[in-house]
Formats: structure tokens, sequence, C-alpha cells
């Protein structure tokens, strides 16, 4: 199995590990031997097959002084599936628990040495935080294992947000320990990084067309042009598909069984993960009403001993309720389940505006609920803030899924930009397609579908949407949890 992806020889040894269970578990039960029956749920199982990880991920968009340039919504969204495609094959997937925009056309202008003050703005202890810059210079994660790292332009289309991520999660250059650049390094003969989870690499070249300097050519096999041979003799046989190399981006696939297995032992108990931020449940029935002009929200009160009170979100972008960035506006204390935005005048029947409105719960050690419902107040406010958002960010054609992750239901909110004929799926981690929602057409404008997942097992799937009305159909994809 030299040459097979490690993800499909992961998925071998899954099935081996199994039937080995199963046949182990026949002996003893025939013997009248103490037999334990394993769980239905191979993912369940500690040990050798992987658990599922979720992480939280915090999203940072940085644009000039006026709210311009940077990355689209759909190029983060676009890094957001390219990160997910990779890590999904060892059962780590993410959600996107918050986004904030940092105007400042210093950091927009990103440089390695604005690295440091950068990734203290509004970071988080229980989420990695990843800044989108506008610049197109080297990307950069804080540490090996650490959970703050920024994204150039350069990474759009490209495989730098899961290499950043990778070291965030504990993984290594598969050069760091080539032999180079210090001959004492015991395991140099053994291995390509510290932690021996990857192949000797003399350090590859990204220079994909390069024929004088590039050593790895466009069927993403290595070449010895300018490299010198091992010192232990031989020839170097590097891993040129991995994620953490140098090598050229179309040819970075995969990450090693064992890379894998190091970010599953980073990650059990960390605080990244997403079953930290359930120590709590959100406000219920959202709600608000027309208080001397302005909007009063009200909700549930949270029944929790550590609850320290609510916090208040804000979306002024006015192009949709699941659509734009919520805001972080006010706090109040566990006692009051209500609160007046002074700021924004309720509107009449010629509202210009809406904007829109969450609350979550937190707890005495700065635990956040997910948002509660989404609540919308026309208003006759001008919608300043929506400049913020570039003529390209306010597609037509949406796709949203809320709650997500959730059990059993979930509502699915599409948009369409002209009648249509669509087809709704959702598809497994394997690229099987499990249900089919919709297969009809449906008029211009906003959708929501009722989904209830009972037929559906604990995981990861994604949500597919189809349009066909164009030459050319458009794909829009959501990635989404079921939990039970």
């Amino acid at each position: 199995m030299q040459n097979t992806p490690p993800h499909i020889r992961f998925n071998l040894l899954i099935t081996i590990f199994f039937l080995f269970m199963l046949t182990t578990f026949s002996i003893f039960s025939q013997d009248g031997g103490c037999a334990t029956v394993a769980s239905s749920n191979p993912q369940e199982i500690e040990g050798d097959i992987i658990i599922p990880r979720t992480i939280q991920f915090y999203f940072h968009i940085v644009r000039d002084d006026f709210g311009q340039g940077g990355h689209t919504n759909q190029e983060v969204a676009d890094q957001f599936n390219l990160l997910f495609n990779d890590l999904a094959e060892w059962s780590i997937t993410g959600i996107e628990v918050g986004r904030d925009i940092i105007k400042s056309s210093y950091y927009l202008n990103f440089t390695l040495s604005k690295f440091d003050n950068l990734i203290q703005i509004n970071s988080h202890t229980d989420a990695i935080d990843v800044y989108f810059t506008g610049s197109y210079g080297s990307s950069k994660a804080k540490d090996i294992l650490s959970s703050s790292c920024v994204i150039t332009k350069n990474g759009i289309g490209n495989k730098l947000i899961p290499h950043e991520v990778g070291h965030c999660l504990g993984l290594y250059h598969t050069h760091h320990n080539k032999c180079e650049d210090d001959g004492t390094y015991p395991a140099c003969l053994q291995c390509g990084d510290y932690i021996c989870d990857t192949p000797p690499d003399p350090g590859l070249d990204r220079n994909f067309f390069n024929g004088v300097d590039g050593n790895v050519n466009q069927d993403c096999e290595f070449v010895s042009n300018n490299v010198l041979p091992p010192p232990w003799g031989g020839e170097w046989d590097p891993d040129t598909r991995n994620i953490m190399s140098y090598t050229p981006y179309p040819c970075a696939d995969w990450f090693t069984l064992e890379q894998a297995e190091r970010m599953h032992s980073y990650l059990t108990n960390d605080p990244l993960l997403i079953n930290t931020y359930y120590f709590i449940s959100p406000p219920a029935n959202l709600n608000w009403s027309n208080q001397n002009s302005h909007p009063k929200l009200q909700w549930n009160a949270v029944s929790n001993s550590s609850l320290m009170g609510y916090k208040i979100y804000r979306n002024l972008s006015g192009c949709g309720i699941n659509c734009g960035y919520y805001n972080h506006i006010a706090t109040v204390s566990a006692s009051q389940t209500n609160y007046i935005d002074q700021t924004v005048t309720v509107g009449g029947k010629f509202a210009t505006a809406d904007v829109y409105y969450y609350v979550t719960a937190y707890t005495n050690t700065n635990k956040e609920s997910v948002n509660s419902n989404r609540v919308t107040v026309p208003t006759d406010m001008l919608n300043k803030e929506s400049k913020i958002f570039e003529n390209n960010d306010l597609l037509k054609n949406q796709l949203d899924i809320y709650p997500n992750p959730f059990n059993p239901a979930t509502k699915i909110l599409l948009s369409l930009e002209k009648n249509s004929r669509i087809q709704l799926s959702v598809f497994n981690i394997l690229g099987k397609k499990v249900i089919t929602l919709y297969d009809g057409y449906k008029n211009y404008g906003t959708h929501e579908i009722q989904f209830i997942s009972n037929q559906l097992s604990s995981g990861m799937y994604l949500l597919s949407l189809l349009i066909y009305n164009q030459t050319k159909p458009i794909h829009l994809t959501k990635r989404i949890t079921v939990l039970k």
C-alpha cells in the first residue's frame, strides 16, 4: 500500500480493525467468556479509530479604513471549504462561531512584522482566530500548536489555510529536519520533520514550472535538480503530496496517518473543540416590540447556575437575516431578559432598511452559547454600514442553514436570483448522496425548507444546492453537522 493515498490506507485499517473486533467478539461469546459489545458507531471508539472532532473558528476579515478591499465573503467561504475538504478525511471538521471586520488600511497591507499585533485584535481562547488580509505576502501561524493564523490573498485557491491550520494543530513542515540545515540532527536519517510524521525531505520547491531550481515536476514527482544526495547514500523519496511540505500547491493533497493522529491527540480535551461551546443553552424565543419607536428585544431566561449574563448582537448589512456580520453591541446581567436599542428607530409603513439581532448567554468562565433565533426589525435608518460589502459580496444566489450543528431539525434558507430548477441534496463525507430534499422549480426570491435529520447518524455532511438557471449550473455547498 506504499503508493496508496493516506486517507484510503486509513479507511482500510479501520475495516481490518473492525473485522478483527467482530471475530474477537464472536470467539469470546462462543467460549462463554466476558464479551463487551462494541459501539455501533465506529467513530465513538477510542484508540485505533479516530473520534470526530469539530473545531471552532472565528474569522476576522481585514479591510481598509473605509471597509473596502480584502477578502470577499465568497473567498472566505471558499477558503473554509478548502480547509475542511482536507481535514474531513481524518474526521476533523469545524464551524464558524463568529466573524468581524477589522477596518485598518495598515493591517490590510500585511507584512510579517505586523503579525504579533494583528493577532491580538479580538482574539479568542476557545476558537482558532483566522485573520484574512488583503496583501499577497506570506501567510503565517503563530506557532506550532497555537490558535492564531494570518491568511493572505496568496491563499485563494491554494492550500495555505490547511497548511497554516496544520501548524496550529501541532504539525511541522516536512523539511523541518532537513539535513543541510544541521547534520547533527539524530532524526535526520529517518524522517523529514522533528517528530517523524513524514519521510525525509530535502526541502521541496514550489516553483512548479521552474526547470532549473524546481525539484517537483508537473506530475508531482520529486526530481533531484540541484539537490545534494542524502548523506546516508541512496536517494530522496519525500512526500510530494503532503500539505505540510513546500510542494507546489496543485500537488498538496493530504496529511499522513501519523499527522492526523497527532492533530487528534492535541485536540483531546482542547478548548478549541465545539463541546466547550455548549456549556450553556442559548436564550429561547427571542422577539421584539416597539418601545417608543425603538426595538425592545425580549427572550426567555436561561436556567444555569453558571449564567453571568447575555450578549446582544446586531447586523446592519441589510442583505438578509443570514447574510452579513453580527457585531456585539451590548451585554446585560443574568437578571435582565430584555434590551432596548436606542440607536435604531423602528420603521413605519415606508421603512428603508432591516436590522437583524440575536442574543447569546455566557457563563462565569466566559463560555458562550450558540446564538438564539434571529429577529428582523424594519427601521427608518439608512444602512450606512452596508457599504462594507463589495458588489460581488452581495450574491443573489445564496445558501444558508440555521442552526448548524443541529439535532434533529434545522431550517435551510436559499435565495434565487431568477426562477430556476434546483436540486437540494445531502452528501456524506465519502461523496455519496444520502438524501434529496428537493428537486423541482422555485421562483425568484428567498425560500425556507425544513430539514429533519432523523434518518441520519451523527456526523458531518455536505448540503448541496444545484441551480440550473444558466448554461452552466451554479453549485453552492454548506458543511453541516448532525448531533445525536
